[in-house]
This record gives structure tokens, sequence and C-alpha cells, in this order.
């Protein structure tokens, strides 16, 4: 049976570490700026690919983390600052656009910058970079949280990934921690849509009240 480790290999051998550090920051900042690009397991299949690549698991893990941690900062920064800039400091954000982030951002339990953090491991706001923007939220604050949001969320997986490929033998902790990561994100998923649910029936019954 190939292994996820065989099978990464075979559709990265030609990046090398440089050009897996790279393909991070760009998942990460593509995930933060345009659309969903399940981080979590990228960072964990390239976390994988330490044995074939000659690396130290440990530094491996750190250089991961912190391009993650950068593109999450790049892909915000460069949403907030194309949002703030170009539309809402000449007031040209659609009004319909304005309206629907203000409510859902009043909407939600955890308000202000704090959602980021929830945001983490509930998502309940995509691109956070334009809540940032047309909510004026304070900026160091919004990028503190995105800064130990990240940290946090993916320090935990790549721990998991670590303890797993110690106690089990490599090819079976590689299934087990892709086999986790997408439990995890189908529970976040999950979380996101019950949380949702929740908070638009509070909403309907405190308009009946």
């Amino acid at each position: 049976m190939t292994s996820l480790g065989e099978v990464l290999s075979n559709l990265m051998k030609d990046l090398g570490w440089p050009g897996l550090l790279i393909a991070m920051f760009l998942i990460f900042l593509v995930d933060a700026a345009i659309l969903p690009a399940l981080p979590e397991v990228f960072i964990i299949a390239f976390y994988v690919q330490y044995g074939i690549l000659g690396v130290e698991p440990l530094p491996w893990a750190i250089a991961l983390l912190m391009l993650a941690v950068a593109g999450e900062i790049s892909g915000n920064g460069i949403i907030y600052t194309v949002s703030n800039k170009f539309l809402v400091e000449r007031k040209r954000m659609p009004k319909l656009i304005d309206k629907a982030i203000r409510g859902w951002a009043n909407f939600l339990v955890v308000r202000g910058e704090r959602v980021i953090l929830v945001n983490r491991f509930a998502p309940a706001i995509p691109l956070i970079g334009i809540f940032i923007a047309v909510c004026k939220w304070n900026v160091r604050k919004s990028f503190t949280y995105i800064i130990l949001g990240s940290l946090v969320k993916y320090s935990l997986l790549l721990a998991l990934v670590g303890y797993l490929n110690v106690v089990y033998d490599p090819q079976v902790a590689q299934w087990l921690t892709l086999g986790a990561v997408v439990v995890i994100v189908v529970l976040s998923v999950i979380a996101a849509v019950i949380r949702r649910r929740r908070l638009r029936k509070s909403a309907v019954l405190s308009e009946k009240t």
C-alpha cells in the first residue's frame, strides 16, 4: 500500500524545502485573502515531508509555522489595505455589502476584534481583512489576534502530528494525522453552522419579543 509520504513526495519532489516553504506561504495568503484553501491539510502534509527532505522535524515545524503566520498576515493585510484604501475611505463600498458586513458583525455573540480568535476554531466570518476595514476595528489589535490565533491553532496541529509520529509507525502516523485534520475541519464547519443557526434563532426570538 502506497503511503501518504510516498504520494506527496512524488508530487513535490522537485520543489525541495525552499519550494515547500514558498508554497506554504502562498497557500495561507490565498486562504486569508481570496478563498478557503484548507491550510490545515497542507501544513500537516508538508510537515510529514521532513524525512524525505533531510531536515530535522522541530526546525521544519517551526519554519512551516512561521511561513503560515506570515501568509496569514500578508493575506489579511492585502485585503484590508485594498478594501480600506479603495472602498471604505473613498466611500465606494457597495451599500448592500457594507450593510451585510456590519449586520453580521453585530449579530455575533462575540463582537469586535475578539471574534478573530473565535474564528480560528469555529469559523464565523470569511475574509477578515474586509471586516477590519468596514467595521473599523483596531488594526493593531486585530492583527495581534490574527497572529496569536494562527500560532495557537497551527502549533497544536503540528504538535499532534509530531506526537503521532513518535508513538506510531511513520506511515500509520501520516494517515492518522490526515484523518485527524479532516475531522478537525469538519467539526469546525459543523460548529460554525450550529453557531449561526443559534444566532439566527435568538435574533428571531428577540424580534418577536
